[in-house]
């Protein structure tokens, strides 16, 4: 019995050991790691929210000083178009003044002087217009910077976090109404964008007119100064003068036709991402409503396709 009770004692000495053991094991892996909690859905979801109105107002930033920087391009263009009229006008009076009196010439000063007013009308059309797209897009500036802010107190709430059942739902709820904002701020975007699309090409199919009308002037001035060294000499320096003039226009208009094809370039790319993301944000609004619809479903899953 003694020998019995002995080789009961030794075999729970040993399974108390060895409980022990594996008791102590866990507690060591325990206090050696400490894992960092993940961001929540919400924070992850606001972060990305950041991450689009930050880069929508660094867009609207840039082009608001392209708008501001086109503007001064135009009013720098009004000396220029004045002047213009102003030699155009002398030099019309001249030709009326002239005896003998030149018809031709007079034609083609009154000629000039209409299309000197009319490169001068443009230029104030092309002011006007830049100007007020440039008060749209500063109101849209302040507009994302608002937002911007808006998203990141979103951000600091969320930190806090949602234990309850009750508190998950209206996280879900809430991604629903921020998700629809997404939308309807993504399609206003992508309405703006194809609108300024609209209008940039406007502008280059206008630049373009331009431009052929000031190659067919500068082709007939050419021609006409041939002409006036075989027969009017003394006209060669008006002309001369014209042809220079007519130079420096063309060029002027070429380098802004060059500048609208690269600025319709940008907006054609800027609308293909916006209609992606206009899509991706509906997709993410069906996904809130399952979730919503189905409460048992994983709700700390994150959205794939958020901006």
């Amino acid at each position: 019995m003694s020998r019995t009770y002995s080789v009961a004692l030794v075999a729970a000495l040993a399974l108390t050991v060895t409980s022990l053991a594996g008791a102590q094991q866990p507690a060591r892996d325990t206090t050696a790691h400490h894992p960092k909690s993940s961001p929540t859905r919400d924070q992850r979801q606001d972060r990305r929210a950041i991450s689009a109105d930050s880069a929508r107002l660094q867009h609207d930033i840039a082009l608001r000083d392209s708008t501001r920087a086109r503007i001064e391009q135009v009013r720098s263009r009004f000396a220029g178009d004045d002047a213009r009229i102003d030699s155009v006008k002398a030099k019309l009076a001249r030709d009326q003044k002239a005896t003998p009196r030149d018809p031709a010439a007079v034609r083609k000063d009154l000629a000039d002087l209409k299309q000197a007013r009319n490169t001068y009308d443009q230029d104030l059309d092309r002011w006007k217009r830049e100007r007020s797209e440039l008060a749209k897009i500063e109101k849209r500036v302040d507009a994302q910077a608002d937002a911007e802010t808006a998203q990141r107190k979103d951000l600091r709430s969320d930190r806090a976090g949602l234990d309850s059942a009750q508190d998950a739902r209206q996280a879900i709820r809430r991604d629903e109404r921020q998700d629809a904002h997404v939308i309807a701020a993504d399609s206003a975007t992508l309405h703006h964008e194809i609108v300024l699309r609209d209008s940039a090409r406007t502008l280059l199919a206008q630049d373009g007119a331009r431009t052929r009308g000031d190659e067919a002037k500068l082709d007939s001035l050419q021609a006409a100064l041939i002409r006036a060294r075989k027969t009017t000499p003394a006209d060669t320096a008006a002309l001369q003068a014209s042809i220079a003039q007519a130079k420096k226009t063309l060029e002027s208009d070429k380098d802004r036709a060059q500048h609208e094809r690269s600025t319709l370039a940008s907006i054609d790319r800027k609308v293909s991402k916006d209609a992606d993301a206009t899509t991706d944000a509906r997709h993410d609004l069906r996904a809130d409503r399952s979730t919503l619809e189905h409460p048992a479903a994983d709700r700390s899953a994150p959205k794939n396709h958020r901006r």
